[in-house]
Formats: C-alpha cells, sequence, structure tokens
C-alpha cells in the first residue's frame, strides 16, 4: 500500500466513525467541516512524509536528537542514534555541518543526514517575517519551519 493509499484509507475510516457517532446539527450548522477535519487528521497521521522521524540538531555545543514515538520505547537500542554516535567528532562538527535541524534515518545500513526545511526569511535573519513554513525540497511539500527561532528555548532575537 503506498502512501496517498494509506491515507485515503484512514481518511475513509474516520469519516465513518464521525458518521457512525450520529450528526446533530441545526439549520445553520456545517456538518461537513467536522468530518473533513477528522479526516484529514487521521490522514495526517499515517502520512509518511508528514511524519518527521528522527531530527537531529546541530549546534556548536554539540547534537541532541528527537526520536520519533516508534523508538521511544527502547530508546537504548535505537540505530540512528547509535550510528550517530559512533561518527568521531572531527568528522561531525561545525565545518563538516552547519547548525540547525537535520533529519537522520538509517536506510540499507546507510545513516542519511538531510537538513529540515527552513523559510526563506529565517535563512536571510529575518526571522520576524517568518510565515512558519517553509518547502521541503526533498520531498516536494511545505512543512512547517525548522529554524530554532521557533522554540521558546531557542528564540533569537529578531
Amino acid at each position: 500500500m503506498n502512501n496517498q493509499e494509506r491515507r485515503a484509507r484512514a481518511a475513509a475510516e474516520a469519516i465513518r466513525a464521525a458518521l457512525n457517532e450520529g450528526i446533530t446539527f441545526t439549520q445553520h450548522d456545517d456538518f461537513a467541516t467536522p468530518i473533513a477535519t477528522a479526516a484529514l487528521a487521521a490522514a495526517d497521521t499515517v502520512d509518511e512524509l508528514r511524519q518527521s522521524g528522527h531530527v537531529l540538531e546541530l549546534s556548536k555545543a554539540g547534537w541532541t536528537i528527537q526520536h520519533p514515538a516508534a523508538c521511544r520505547p527502547n530508546l537504548l537500542d535505537c540505530v540512528v542514534n547509535r550510528r550517530i554516535q559512533e561518527i568521531p567528532h572531527a568528522q561531525f562538527g561545525p565545518r563538516q555541518f552547519a547548525e540547525g535541524r537535520y533529519i537522520a534515518e538509517v536506510t540499507d545500513g546507510i545513516l542519511r543526514i538531510a537538513p529540515l526545511p527552513v523559510s526563506p526569511d529565517c535563512r536571510a535573519g529575518n526571522h520576524h517575517k517568518c510565515d512558519f513554513r517553509a518547502r521541503d525540497l526533498i520531498n516536494d511539500i511545505v512543512r512547517d519551519c525548522a529554524c530554532t527561532c521557533h522554540d521558546p528555548a531557542g528564540a533569537v532575537a529578531a
């Protein structure tokens, strides 16, 4: 089953569930919006292009990793984390990678690290102009801007 089929199946199941619960509305209520919202939310949960996977954040101080929910029961066994730990510091420092956030995955035994998208405004240092959206050129979709300025802990002066 491909990604589009997974999204359609999840959306259809959400619509069926909403219809089975029964819809009560007055003459002026819009019954389609709650059903569409449930369908889109269900589709997004199975959309492989919307799942962030392992997010690697690099800074001058080192690196941290955010694991997807699937890793959380056994973080010590995470193959992505182990592969990153195996990289010598000299090969994984600020000279090789710019500070920022990256998607990290192991595919066919190969560790792949790719930058998460940042909006053009954040890239130019105009954080106050950012609309929180950035184009992911690898997957050709729009994602949330991954600039650390959007995190309360990592906020920068705009």
